[in-house]
């Protein structure tokens, strides 16, 4: 996914669009 919606994903504690799974 983005990689704005991933850091805030991270950020947040979720995974964000599968591409970066936390």
């Amino acid at each position: 996914g983005s990689a704005v919606i991933e850091m805030v994903a991270v950020v947040l504690g979720f995974a964000g669009e599968g591409d970066c799974s936390r």
